[in-house]
């Protein structure tokens, strides 16, 4: 990940939480038992076991981890980094660090740690409700709470007390300023008091039911822009899955197995895949042991679905052709966790290539921020 400034870089609960959100609102690809014994889980954890940032992040893991087994999604961790790898490491690779490793401005509250596990343990296999997601976001968006007040030294907005956000536009570290009202200048919609970045200024998000698109501001929380009606609608997570011909645009909803949601549709639909050899436009045409080959064994806008590629096998740059791991220096192979060997910041499940050691790591808060806007 090694450029570009960290502009309202969140903290790595409010990065696990997006993906216990994601995991909680896709059905487990696991065989029938698993889906009937995957209910809700438990959890022993206490104040006591949690007393240090350190002691949280390894409990808060330690139960995705278990929740992935309960729903019979761990196979998901041997895609990424291959037959056998420990969860621990892998979870702990890819989000264990921006807190841990680095100076916080703010306080840690232990009592919301344990009430954050408590919620991602007893998410259900098969889909949350609102008010389920709206608890665990509570939750989890508490256990940290930033006092650095305006003017004060921050790396990430989650340091800066209340609705302040970190100014990294002139340094890194940068500084705590205050949101701008609507019609102020802007370069992010976090910079905007209760309002939305569009065009350079902030903006009232566009309402329910108002028309909504490219060129109109964004919709507020809790809402999409839904490309069926042109307005925006109100997020509504749910266990439904869809059929062939059903609208797919809305989040929280999954085609049926077989079918795939077609992008290239207006509005989006559920369509069934192609078959081997058949003309495509797009990965998600192709069955799932498949891809769209272009030219030269490319991922390209007009190809046929064959084959996904073996490990090891060569592949070219960016392709999401391997049937394992991923495409890195030419090959398909699994990304590592950190403390193995790397040449680059590709081969890292963190996203990070150590290169005073050639190790995979966690990146430095501020490792490669460029100045200005």
């Amino acid at each position: 990940m090694g450029s570009g400034k960290r502009l309202g870089r969140k903290n790595a609960t409010a990065a696990l939480a997006t993906v216990i959100v994601c995991l909680a609102t896709v059905v487990a690809c696991a065989d029938d038992d698993s889906q009937r014994n995957g209910g809700a889980g438990t959890t022993s954890v206490t104040n006591a076991d949690v007393q240090t940032p350190e002691e949280f992040f390894r409990a808060f893991i330690a139960t995705l981890c278990e929740r992935l087994e309960r729903c019979g999604q761990d196979d998901q961790l041997d895609t990424l980094a291959g037959p056998g790898t420990d969860c621990l490491e892998v979870y702990t690779s890819l989000f264990g660090g921006s807190i841990v490793t680095a100076p916080f401005r703010g306080t840690y509250h232990a009592e919301q740690g344990v009430a954050c596990i408590e919620v991602v343990a007893e998410l259900p296999c098969e889909g949350v409700t609102t008010a389920t997601l709206q608890e665990y976001v509570g939750s989890c968006d508490l256990v940290f709470v930033g006092d650095a007040a305006l003017g004060e030294a921050c790396t990430i907005s989650d340091e800066c007390e209340g609705a302040a956000y970190c100014d990294l536009s002139a340094s890194c570290p940068g500084v705590c300023a205050a949101q701008s009202a609507v019609g102020a200048a802007c370069a992010a919609s976090e910079r905007c008091a209760e309002s939305v970045c569009h065009d350079g200024r902030c903006v009232e998000s566009t309402p329910l039911g108002q028309p909504c698109g490219v060129n109109l501001p964004d919709c507020g929380d809790e809402a999409y822009c839904d490309v069926k009606s042109g307005t925006c609608v109100e997020v509504a997570l749910s266990e439904r899955v869809l059929t062939e011909g059903d609208d797919c645009s809305e989040p929280g909803k999954d085609c049926v197995e077989g079918l795939y949601c077609n992008l290239q549709r207006d509005p989006y639909i559920c369509t069934a895949f192609a078959p081997p050899g058949a003309e495509c436009s797009q990965d998600a045409r192709c069955r799932p042991e498949q891809y769209c080959q272009g030219p030269n064994g490319s991922a390209a806008f007009e190809g046929i679905c064959v084959d996904r590629l073996a490990l090891g096998a060569q592949c070219n740059g960016g392709s999401p052709g391997c049937a394992e791991g991923f495409c890195r220096a030419g090959r398909c192979s699994y990304l590592r966790v950190n403390g193995t060997t790397c040449a680059e910041d590709a081969q890292c499940v963190s996203g990070f290539c150590d290169p005073t050691s050639d190790t995979c790591g966690v990146e430095p808060l501020c490792h490669g921020w460029v100045n200005g806007d």
